[in-house]
Formats: structure tokens, C-alpha cells, sequence
């Protein structure tokens, strides 16, 4: 098939999903994040949570830079809105 190099999905396993202050039901755990560093492992990132509410901060302390904003490309991008960004735990040692 001709024309589509993207047409095969392709499926991601994660320790933890962490969206801003959005709390999801899975069946993989979840973890409070904090605002300065990410997790080690897999973090998602709502792009709405991130550039709109600052990632719970909204108009509060304007001088924190919350950490998507200060780290490498996310690593992979689900649908539209959400990013993941992955850290090995090795480095969080």
C-alpha cells in the first residue's frame, strides 16, 4: 500500500501516565507528579494542562518554570493533546 509510511500503530507500555492535575483510572498506577521535575519512567503530558493551566499553576507564581517546559522533545504523541515523554530511571539514581 502505497503512500502511508505511518500505517502501522504502535503500542507503548507504561509504568505510570501522569497528566497535570488530571487523575486517570487505568490499569497501571498513577502517581502525583510534582511541577519542577518529571517522573522517571513514562510521563504524559496534557498539552491543555501544560500551556493553558501551567500544569495546575495557572496565574500562581509566575517565576516557576514548570518542567515540560525546560526538558528534551516528547518522545511520542498520543491523539492531539497529550505528549510522553520518557526518563530512565537510571538517571533519576
Amino acid at each position: 500500500m502505497a503512500g502511508s509510511a505511518r500505517t502501522a500503530s504502535r503500542a507503548l507500555t507504561a509504568a505510570a501516565i501522569l497528566i497535570g492535575t488530571l487523575r486517570i483510572v487505568a490499569t497501571y498506577p498513577v502517581f502525583n507528579h510534582t511541577i519542577d521535575e518529571p517522573a522517571p519512567g513514562w510521563n504524559a503530558v496534557s498539552i491543555t494542562a501544560w500551556k493553558v493551566l501551567r500544569m495546575g499553576l495557572t496565574f500562581d507564581h509566575p517565576e516557576i518554570v514548570v518542567w515540560p517546559d525546560r526538558v528534551k522533545k516528547a518522545t511520542e504523541r498520543v491523539g492531539r493533546g497529550v505528549l510522553l515523554y520518557y526518563f530512565p530511571p537510571s538517571e533519576f539514581r
